[in-house]
């Protein structure tokens, strides 16, 4: 709009923008879900150099708009327990997240999930009018808009999905359920692949309030599964979640009283944070030949 249609950098502006942007968030919400400023930095700072963060950030594609959109969205209804403005305001940022990416279509399922996992590990009521709320506002959304301009977005974008869903029906093979974790071991680090399946440990432990990032990403894992290709674009709107399952592991093996295992755990870390760096690193001095031979 400002600089004309030869403005190729914009995407990636805007890419670049909505990866910051989600630093920030994913300080604010490790923080209040963990209730510890080492946890909050910690996490920070492995999304700042997580491979996928660092691509994602720098594509020029719609990830990692995707993934700013859906981390507020489920900031502002998991940090509210009783419905209020947050609910409605939840349920309109994660329909923008849909508009930017239609596959999550399958967020009110993971909203769900959220609340009924928050109602189970507090012991408290499941609150079934903002539930209600929060998906009636995104549904109302996604199809107000949707049939906008004789509702082109509507029918080719559901038109689409169901194609999809047409070919994901074709077949199952339980390897794929291997897919995604593969993807945090390969594409990642393969410690800071060991560090968020830990978090099983929580969940063994009685302390599966603690557990809600780790579940809530293997529940996306799960569900693209399903799906008949198995994208680790899929996932990446779920990668503040990562950081935040590993940030909790960590704090876990550092709170303990034997010194030993805090200087091994500190050692492990720095290592993986330093291939992680480095990883992150040679991505981001990457040039790839588009802009000069769309010149």
């Amino acid at each position: 709009y400002f600089a004309g249609n030869d403005a190729w950098f914009f995407p990636r502006v805007v890419s670049a923008l909505a990866g910051i942007a989600t630093l920030l968030l994913t300080f604010q919400f490790s923080r209040r879900h963990f209730a510890s400023r080492r946890v909050a930095w910690l996490a920070t700072v492995l999304l700042a150099i997580l491979p996928s963060h660092v691509f994602y950030s720098r594509l020029g594609l719609q990830e990692a708009l995707s993934t700013l959109l859906v981390l507020a969205g489920f900031y502002f209804y998991i940090f509210s327990r009783e419905l209020n403005w947050r609910t409605f305001l939840s349920g309109i940022l994660l329909a923008a997240a849909f508009f930017s990416n239609y596959r999550l279509i399958i967020l009110p399922v993971l909203v769900i999930f959220v609340e009924t996992w928050q109602a189970v590990t507090s012991r408290a009521p499941w609150q079934s009018r903002k539930v209600v709320w929060n998906i009636l506002t995104f549904f109302s959304c996604v199809f107000l808009i949707g049939n906008l301009d004789g509702g082109k977005n509507t029918v080719i974008t559901f038109g689409w999905m169901f194609h999809q869903a047409n070919l994901a029906q074709r077949g199952f093979d339980p390897l794929n359920l291997f897919s995604f974790p593969y993807y945090v071991f390969r594409l990642e680090n393969v410690v800071f692949g060991l560090l968020f399946f830990g978090n099983i440990y929580f969940i063994f432990a009685r302390r599966a309030e603690k557990a809600l990032p780790f579940v809530l990403v293997c529940l996306q894992m799960l569900i693209f599964s399903f799906a008949s290709e198995k994208g680790a674009r899929y996932i990446c709107v779920m990668t503040p979640f990562m950081v935040m399952a590993v940030a909790g592991m960590v704090n876990e093996l550092l709170d303990t009283r034997q010194s030993m295992q805090r200087i091994l755990t500190g050692v492990v870390v720095v290592l993986m944070m330093g291939a992680m760096g480095y990883k992150s690193t040679r991505l981001a001095q990457f040039r790839s030949d588009y802009q000069p031979s769309a010149e």
